[in-house]
């Protein structure tokens, strides 16, 4: 695992074979990047793979505050950028799901595209009608 430091938060992570075209795992709530441990396994042998545990969760530090999806993908997008990947695909699972949603919302420069396994989908609010929809 390696460490990385975000406002004295320390966020945990894995990160496989650099130089590759990237992927990038969100767990789901109450778990750790080893739960996506086969996706991760598999994937690793044709592209750079980043697991990352979210604020709260895994080794990650898990400070007394408001946790929320836009916290996670604040979290996820300054992640990216510290590693220089350029248009991952990031995939989430469960709550990670509606963590890649709302960093796809709020910074749609950061992936190339997103990925929800098993998710409730809570639309975020950066992707309400007033910004998508038609109006007449």
């Amino acid at each position: 695992m390696k460490l990385i430091e975000k406002d004295r938060v320390i966020l945990t992570y894995e990160d496989i074979n650099q130089g590759l075209p990237a992927i990038v795992f969100v767990h789901g709530w109450g778990c750790d990047h080893t739960s996506l441990a086969a996706q991760t396994e598999f994937f690793s042998k044709s592209h750079r793979v980043v697991s990352v545990d979210l604020r709260g969760h895994g080794k990650s530090d898990a400070p007394d505050q408001d946790y929320s999806m836009a916290v996670f993908a604040d979290d996820l997008a300054w992640l990216c950028q510290k590693l220089g990947l350029i248009k991952p695909i990031v995939i989430g699972h469960g709550m990670g799901g509606s963590v890649v949603l709302e960093l796809s919302a709020r910074y749609p420069d950061v992936p190339a595209s997103i990925v929800l396994l098993n998710s409730f989908v809570f639309m975020p609010q950066a992707m309400t009608c007033r910004r998508w929809c038609w109006t007449e």
